[in-house]
């Protein structure tokens, strides 16, 4: 693990976690990518498996407040179950983006720039949420990619 002084980095603990409990190559895989090599063969899986944790852990937090403007019992927020399930998305969407390299000082980089964007679009009063095909409307229009074949 990391040195007790240090402040507890979620990424990079996430890193850990995964090689060291479960086995997943990430650093090799991380590696691979940043040579500009081929796609390692584990990892279009394992960002799809964890793809879909995230949809299930997001469909089992909806069971935590009332939200079906049809039912009649009394509304309800379950505070500690929404910050468990919440605590389980952010533990799979950790696992995809380490897998393809990103670190915790460029995710909180990118956070603060994207509330920044997202404080002066609704600042400015004209933002649609209206989009052409299906990559039209990312912040940039540019998106990485990260290759097209597999490898062993």
């Amino acid at each position: 693990m990391s040195d007790e002084n240090e402040p507890w980095a979620w990424l990079r603990s996430t890193v850990q976690l995964q090689e060291e409990t479960y086995g997943y190559p990430i650093v090799n895989w991380v590696e691979r990518l940043d040579r500009g090599g081929e796609i390692p063969h584990g990892l279009p899986p394992y960002l799809l498996w964890n793809v879909f944790a995230v949809y299930n852990e997001l469909a089992e937090l909806a069971y935590e407040f009332s939200w079906k403007p049809w039912a009649t019992d009394e509304p309800f927020v379950n505070r500690r179950r929404l910050l468990d399930e919440g605590v389980d998305i952010l533990h799979f969407i950790g696992n995809i983006l380490v897998a393809i390299g990103v670190t915790d000082e460029e995710f909180w980089d990118a956070y603060k720039s994207k509330q920044l964007t997202n404080r002066l679009r609704a600042a400015s009063g004209s933002y649609s949420a209206k989009k052409g095909g299906v990559a039209e409307g990312s912040d940039d229009g540019a998106s990485q990619d990260l290759g097209s074949t597999a490898s062993e």
